[in-house]
């Protein structure tokens, strides 16, 4: 037999777990092929049973086997992102006032307003919610997170500065 017909022997006897009777069986039996045998861990001591790892052309482990990705489904997940939490709106506090003065909500939408005071030229170093019973302080250049809770802006949700000349508003829509 030539010497590629000795390889697939032994590939395919590896690839289904057989394994000749003992390892100098050629030897004994004057050269002659020995009939293969299943594999176990005592009685082949360099040989192990085959893993569940699919051959090649077999689909059957292709349908349940997670990919990498993400997906539930096995693929990858490049929709949009769901957003966690409430909505951020970002309000700044300016020579003119609070920018934007009046940002839109849906009714009972759940949002964080984030205010950045960007000016020492304002009254407006503190705000004031009335409805929420709020008060925060703005320290120049540093964001402030105000939680609005769901229900709270059923059509018009004012604040102000602590004097009550620089004012804002959260519609509802």
């Amino acid at each position: 037999m030539k010497w590629w017909g000795w390889c697939a022997i032994i590939v395919i006897v590896a690839a289904s777990g057989c394994a000749p009777k003992s390892e100098n069986n050629a030897s004994t039996n004057g050269g002659s092929s020995a009939t293969p045998s299943p594999a176990t861990p005592d009685s082949s001591p360099g040989l192990q049973a085959p893993s569940a790892t699919p051959l090649v052309g077999d689909t059957s482990a292709h349908a349940t086997a997670p990919r990498g990705g993400g997906g539930s489904d096995g693929m990858p997940n490049t929709g949009p992102k769901t957003r966690v939490g409430p909505r951020v709106i970002e309000i700044a506090v300016t020579d003119e006032g609070f920018d934007p003065p009046d940002p839109e909500v849906r009714r009972g939408e759940a949002v964080t307003l984030a205010i950045t005071r960007k000016t020492e030229r304002t009254c407006a170093v503190d705000a004031i919610f009335p409805r929420l019973g709020k008060h925060v302080d703005l320290p120049m250049n540093q964001t402030v997170r105000v939680d609005i809770p769901a229900g709270a802006v059923t059509d018009t949700l004012y604040f102000a500065c602590g004097m009550n000349m620089i004012r804002g508003m959260v519609r509802a829509r």
